[in-house]
């Protein structure tokens, strides 16, 4: 009893765990036999104290964006008590440092492993989580430590303008302007593919950069790409614009009327006809 009025009754040989720890413990026994001429008396009473400590998380760590939207949560279980071991665990998880706003419970899980994957899938974003354990006998231990973890799962999304999205240049050397988002983990840096398809390394993400395109008239197309901090990559962006350092090319004009440039004709009224020359950004 806690209270010396409301008794719990036990069977010889059993055992009670108390589950309200840190309370006062009151015990009495009233031992009766079948048989009168046997004095029935006590051979012993065992009475035992359970030891607890709070379960330590470690992972994931803070630092690492998680690539999944249902990381696995892991922790180390430690007990005082000799050959103790966990029984069940509960894991909260709240999208805010105040934990005032819980997204995920498992409730209580019986298992002996410290590990739990969770089950309902998350947004991008920083979350807080938290945990308790029971040992053998039942009994919780108080909540661990708050750890957080980062989760980025959404491709970086962009566009590219090459030379404030006019129809041609002439000049090799053209300005672009480059623009990238990422709400998670943010944009880390990119990659610039060339008018000849050659790919360039990957450098710190700019919104501004001179590239060189190839000196043949035609249509020129330069693409990037995006990666984030969780490593994600994004779709390829493209832009075109056409390289135009030649002028026109010759016409060849032709007479229905005239055909022969060798012969006179008494007609003052010749026709005259021509395909129009090929020209890469067209014929003003």
């Amino acid at each position: 009893t806690l209270d010396s009025k409301n008794w719990i009754k036990m069977e010889n040989g059993t055992t009670h765990v108390f589950k309200h720890r840190g309370s006062p413990m009151l015990w009495n026994a009233t031992i009766k036999t079948n048989d009168k001429s046997i004095s029935p008396y006590i051979d012993k009473v065992v009475i035992e104290y359970d030891l607890f400590s709070n379960p330590q998380p470690h992972l994931p760590t803070s630092e690492i964006w998680q690539g999944t939207r249902t990381p696995k949560l892991e922790w180390n279980f430690t007990d005082p008590d000799k050959n103790d071991h966990q029984s069940e665990y509960q894991m909260e998880i709240f999208d805010d440092q105040e934990l005032s706003n819980q997204v995920y419970n498992s409730s209580w899980v019986n298992s002996t492993f410290t590990e739990h994957t969770i089950t309902e899938p998350l947004e991008d974003g920083i979350y807080y989580w938290r945990g308790k354990t029971k040992d053998v006998y039942h009994a919780a231990s108080n909540y661990s430590v708050i750890k957080s973890f980062k989760i980025d799962v959404t491709k970086p999304v962009g566009n590219i303008t090459i030379e404030d999205d006019v129809l041609s240049v002439n000049d090799k050397l053209v300005n672009i302007e480059i623009h990238a988002f990422d709400n998670a983990s943010g944009v880390a840096d990119m990659q610039i593919t060339g008018d000849r398809g050659n790919e360039g390394p990957w450098e710190e993400y700019k919104t501004e950069k001179r590239i060189a395109l190839t000196p043949l008239d035609g249509l020129k197309k330069i693409s990037v790409r995006f990666r984030d901090n969780a490593g994600i990559v994004s779709e390829d962006y493209n832009d075109t614009i056409y390289f135009d350092l030649k002028g026109p090319y010759d016409i060849e004009v032709n007479s229905p009327t005239h055909p022969d440039p060798q012969i006179y004709y008494n007609n003052t009224l010749p026709v005259f006809s021509w395909e129009p020359p090929y020209e890469v950004t067209s014929i003003k």
